[in-house]
């Protein structure tokens, strides 16, 4: 049976994909896993521990132990270097916090419309019972993942049609100790970088990349719409007052495809494009790697703090959609 969801997609940089969760606990797992990740040939296994809202996750990523520990019921997010004996905290919803934790990351997209899911029954995977359910956009198929009712979590998820799964294996129940979800002693917070002072003059023109020039050439359309953007292409959405502009590109081929969404203000972005995390850190360039890949983006910010969003293809093909949504 295929029926509409709201689902964001998003990818975890540990994982690299998103694994869905229902979040609805109606039993208060307590289990320690191996989380396995498969890539065509490449294997990693990292650990995760679960306890009800909290659950933590060892993770090797690029030579760098890194201990990524979430309280969903406050809502914080601790990511944790081991060599460093320090950490960064945050509000789970945070972008940094989804780029390092795939169950969040589907949890932040659930308002997303769109989506539809294919109940496909059940089906045993490692002799656990699981719902077997297909994600897709369209025609598009991003995800089959099986649910488990014992443990209220998926214990696989595979990447629509290509050799990316990641998989809960030897799943033990057991008691996990509270001290699981705090972090060792003698870690301390990093301190956030703080913006550079202003060191040139206020009519100094920032160096913004050379096709912000460009942007009064390019069309202004009204959502909703679909189109196909290739590099370079380029198109404007004015802001209107009491509705946000939700976004969402789709990578339209093989290779990786890279796109913009920029707040301008009389003809100016209100951050530097180029930078991948501005202000309040939010991200105004998207990575796809991966064809039928998904990124959806919401823009709310107000007529008094921009007069139109600026979409623009860097690289490869998008698919964008756009649409109003009442804030």
């Amino acid at each position: 049976m295929r029926t509409s969801l709201s689902v964001r997609c998003l990818f975890g940089a540990v994982m690299a994909l998103v694994l869905s969760v229902s979040y609805s606990h109606a039993v208060a797992a307590e289990f320690s896993a191996d989380m396995v990740v498969a890539d065509g040939d490449s294997t990693i296994t990292n650990k995760i521990y679960v306890k009800g809202l909290k659950y933590r996750m060892e993770v090797m990523q690029d030579g760098q132990e890194i201990i990524v520990v979430v309280d969903q019921e406050k809502n914080l997010t601790r990511v944790a270097l081991v060599s460093e004996k320090a950490y960064i905290e945050m509000p789970c919803d945070d972008m940094r916090s989804l780029m390092n934790d795939p169950f969040q990351s589907l949890k932040v997209t659930i308002a997303t419309p769109g989506i539809e899911y294919d109940s496909l029954g059940t089906e045993k995977v490692n002799g656990i019972e699981c719902d077997k359910v297909t994600l897709l956009w369209g025609d598009t198929e991003f995800y089959t993942y099986y649910m488990s009712r014992k443990y209220d979590f998926p214990v696989k998820i595979i990447r629509g049609d290509s050799e990316m799964a990641a998989e809960l294996k030897n799943i033990k129940e057991s008691d996990i100790d509270d001290g699981m979800f705090e972090l060792p002693e003698g870690f301390s917070a990093m301190e956030e970088p703080q913006p550079a002072a202003e060191t040139v003059p206020e009519e100094t023109t920032p160096d913004f990349p050379e096709w912000v020039s460009n942007v009064t050439t390019a069309k202004f359309v009204t959502p909703p719409f679909e189109r196909v953007m290739s590099s370079g292409d380029m198109i404007r959405i004015k802001v209107e007052n009491g509705r946000n502009i939700w976004i969402m590109a789709t990578n339209n081929h093989g290779g990786e495809s890279t796109f913009l969404a920029v707040p301008f203000l009389k003809g100016r972005p209100i951050d530097d494009p180029s930078v991948v995390f501005a202000e309040y850190g939010e991200t105004r360039m998207y990575e796809m790697m991966m064809e039928g890949q998904g990124w959806p983006v919401t823009l709310d910010e107000t007529p008094g703090e921009a007069d139109e969003v600026v979409v623009r293809v860097e690289q490869g093909d998008v698919k964008i959609e756009a649409e109003y949504t009442t804030k």
